[in-house]
């Protein structure tokens, strides 16, 4: 796990790259009005515990608690964490209508790939928060952001909408104490707007895929708050 740190005014601006969960994503957090010794230190406490997740859930370490399982022929222990984790992905089954599913076709293995992108930053926003951080912004490469308090000068967290074909600009939207979802079909920003990064994160991923009433169910279920395109 590669790190980089600076200190930019009252915002330290905190890059770390997850390359074999995450497939090279980049996850920056933005820690406003802390210093920049504490910010390290809280910085210390997020790879720490994206290291111990990414221990879980890596399908590409074959020492993973996922990958024990899955080759595993009998029945095996599994962590407190593990189990927990299993109940959460089972509750989004229900609530999407079997749409969410980690297990493969056959049902014999499971793939917690995308559950995880969303989870860890949900763990590493409770970190922040308990360190008593009020403005701070976790964006792991746009595709699920999460927003604390405001950057500095400004309400909330604003946002560039960058094209991942073209690299252009094509807007931009704020987003305060709650997460986000972007969207890309045929070069035009869809922005999903929920109260939780996970259920934000599922319902961006099963969407297309359900019909308009099950589509409005999971709006209450999984706590979305708007759906907003930007052409």
């Amino acid at each position: 796990m590669k790190t980089d740190s600076k200190y930019i005014a009252s915002t330290t601006t905190l890059e770390g790259r997850i390359a074999d969960l995450l497939d090279g994503r980049t996850l920056k957090i933005r820690l406003g009005g802390v210093k920049e010794k504490k910010a390290l230190e809280i910085w210390g406490q997020l790879t720490k515990r994206t290291a111990a997740i990414c221990h879980l859930f890596d399908m590409d370490d074959p020492g993973s608690e996922v990958c024990v399982l899955n080759a595993s022929k009998t029945d095996i222990e599994t962590s407190d964490e593990f189990k927990q984790a299993l109940r959460i992905c089972e509750a989004y089954l229900i609530r999407t209508g079997n749409l969410f599913d980690i297990s493969s076709g056959s049902g014999d293995k499971l793939d917690f790939s995308i559950f995880t992108r969303a989870y860890i930053v949900r763990e590493l926003a409770s970190i922040v928060r308990k360190a008593g951080v009020k403005d701070a912004l976790l964006d792991l490469d746009r595709e699920v952001v999460w927003a604390i308090g405001n950057q500095p000068y400004s309400k909330g967290w604003t946002l560039a909408l960058i094209d991942p074909e073209t690299e252009d600009e094509a807007g931009e939207f704020t987003l305060e104490g709650a997460s986000a979802v972007i969207c890309w079909n045929g070069g035009v920003p869809e922005v999903i707007f929920g109260k939780d990064p996970l259920d934000t994160h599922v319902f961006a991923q099963v969407r297309g895929r359900a019909n308009a009433n099950l589509v409005k169910d999971m709006n209450s279920m999984l706590s979305i708050t708007s759906v907003q395109k930007y052409d």
